[in-house]
């Protein structure tokens, strides 16, 4: 029989907000102690970062421009634009303390990702597994270091693992409520808008489903095309004045008028 500290330590090592709590701890440490010490590559890149062509574009949404990037741009994708846009609002453009909450932000999303990868894990492989492979990503170097990249790889990677998850789950609803499937395809539709690229994979996911419920008794396919038509409506409000300036429909010089999506967002 386990004594009572052995059962304490055991619930605690069992337990995904521990392990998003730790991972948020020593993400927060590592970086109070690099901005604290002059001259190492973090403090460097905190201080002295240069945001090439996100942070100009985020400089523009933030002060009312729209997306521009010397000109009307679509080189990056909105998500992270607005959501470093936003924290410029709040923080001022460019500061260090924007700077500051954006790696911050970095670290929380990080952290939750331990959450996902732990019920990913324990779906498939069973429990033993997915507490390992928490704590493996709290303690894992590499997704320490990366939260100072201020791009939408931590935030893309967190809400992938999310998605990830969810489609696990559908996976296992024979019935799923429409609203279930459009909340899914929403879902789609949000990574893509930070990370297109990621959206080539939404056939694959979406074929998975139909196989799998397929197998589970399921005949009806609605939830797969209430899920991909969320998705491209989702996208469709940015995609639009990419294809128009594209085939040469507009003049580049109005992509402003309709890329100034973000803009209008965070109340321009």
């Amino acid at each position: 029989m386990l004594s009572a500290g052995s059962s304490r330590y055991r619930k605690f090592f069992d337990s995904p907000p521990a392990m998003v709590a730790t991972a948020l701890l020593i993400r927060l440490a590592v970086l109070a102690v690099a901005e604290r010490t002059p001259g190492s590559t973090w403090w460097v890149v905190i201080n002295a970062l240069d945001l090439r062509e996100v942070g100009a574009v985020a400089r523009s949404v933030a002060t009312g421009e729209g997306f521009n990037w010397a000109g009307p741009t679509a080189f990056v994708a909105p998500g992270f634009i607005w959501l470093l846009a936003l924290l410029f609002k709040v923080f001022g453009v460019d500061t260090m303390a924007a700077r500051i909450a954006a790696v911050c932000l970095n670290a929380l999303f990080s952290s939750a990702t331990c959450w996902t990868i732990f019920h990913i894990a324990n779906r498939s492989f069973g429990h033993r597994v997915a507490v390992g492979s928490g704590w493996v990503w709290a303690f894992y170097g590499s997704a320490v270091t990366a939260i100072i990249s201020l791009n939408d790889a931590v935030l893309t990677t967190s809400l992938f693992s999310f998605l990830f998850f969810v489609t696990l789950g559908l996976g296992r609803q024979v019935e799923a409520h429409p609203w279930r499937w459009a909340g899914y395809g929403i879902l789609w539709g949000a990574v893509g808008l930070f990370n297109p690229a990621l959206l080539p994979l939404l056939p694959f996911f979406l074929a998975w489903l139909w196989w799998r419920l397929r197998r589970l008794g399921r005949s009806r396919d609605s939830g797969i095309f209430i899920a991909a038509l969320a998705s491209i409506l989702v996208v469709t409000p940015w995609l639009i004045p990419i294809i128009l300036c594209s085939i040469d429909l507009c003049p580049f010089g109005r992509l402003s008028g309709y890329s100034s999506i973000g803009a209008t967002i965070l109340g321009r």
